[in-house]
């Protein structure tokens, strides 16, 4: 008898995604790029953008912390759609989920990148 997960696949399984899986953990282990340290840069960033509370029309649904948590912010307010849009105009790419706007923080974004983002936001 197969197991049941395996009766699933078909004969067109594409391991394709397993090769790229596998070079990319090489990769990020190479640089010393651990689920801790990307975790503590996206922190950084957050709190750098948290600090100059350049949103203050809007409530942060999920500040900051020292704890581990998502790698977004999350703010609520009825102007949430027209920052989205606002940025969008900017090539910045954010998430409004009705009256909700998530900024994300990740690996490929530095200090830099949040005082731009912050310059974008005080010209609005």
């Amino acid at each position: 008898m197969r197991p049941v997960a395996g009766g699933f696949l078909g004969s067109s399984f594409d391991p394709s995604g397993l090769y790229r899986f596998n070079a990319v953990q090489r990769m990020l282990n190479d640089h010393g790029l651990t689920t801790a340290a990307i975790s503590d840069h996206a922190s950084r960033l957050k709190n750098q953008f948290q600090a100059a509370d350049p949103l203050p029309q809007l409530q942060l649904l999920n500040p900051a912390s020292d704890e581990p948590q998502a790698r977004f912010l999350a703010y609520r307010g009825a102007a949430a759609a027209d920052v989205h849009a606002a940025l969008e105009r900017r090539g910045v790419i954010t998430d409004v989920r009705g009256d909700v706007l998530r900024i994300g923080f990740g690996l490929y974004q530095d200090e830099r990148d949040v005082a731009i983002l912050l310059g974008f936001i005080a010209a609005l």
